[in-house]
């Protein structure tokens, strides 16, 4: 069993509630995309670390140079002439990578956790699984209530200030949150 569970960032489900009725497309869409993926594999190119770098830094500005090459170090793998990407170009999208849920089934699931839940959440990270929903609040906003109401005092939210990558650039901030939340004296049995 779980006893607690640590979200950094991230929601303990995808819900979606504006398109509950795409969401059966989104999941046979999801399924054609990963076998066209799987059946079209290109060669995989071989980029210099450095030019790799680069190009990480220039499509995610709010990520530092340290973070990038800590990311680029976890997900390449050394060539004899540069580096090749371990990218899964299955989850593109993410409609093809998370199973969307209704409220209904959000708030069933929250329920059943039996375990302790500590969110921390970047003043300047996501609110939304698509980004171009970022600044509609409202899903958050619903599952932190549902959260809050469902769990009472198993349910820990703390705000830091960063981006979605905070626990990269400035791990400090995080470490202090989850440690006091994994050292606390207030341990609540977990419902049975």
């Amino acid at each position: 069993m779980v006893d607690e569970l640590i979200l950094l960032d991230a929601s303990p489900f995808a819900m979606d509630i504006n398109e509950m009725e795409n969401l059966l497309t989104y999941k046979r869409r999801a399924i054609e995309h990963v076998l066209q993926v799987e059946t079209s594999q290109k060669p995989s190119r071989v980029v210099s670390p450095e030019e790799m770098l680069q190009g990480f830094l220039k499509n995610n500005s709010h990520v530092g140079e340290e973070c990038g090459k800590l990311l680029l170090q976890r997900g390449t793998t050394p060539e004899a002439t540069g580096l090749v990407l371990n990218r899964d170009r299955r989850i593109t999208w993410p409609e093809y990578s998370f199973d969307f849920i209704s409220r209904e089934l959000f708030t069933h699931s929250i329920q059943q956790l039996q375990a302790r839940v500590l969110l921390v959440k970047a003043a300047q990270g996501y609110s939304d699984v698509r980004r171009e929903n970022d600044a509609n609040r409202e899903p958050l906003m619903f599952m932190l209530d549902m959260m809050r109401s469902i769990l009472k005092e198993r349910f820990q939210f703390v705000q830091i200030p960063g981006n979605h990558y905070v626990h990269m650039n400035a791990p400090h901030h995080v470490a202090n949150v989850v440690s006091s939340f994994l050292q606390s004296k207030r341990r609540i049995p977990a419902q049975l």
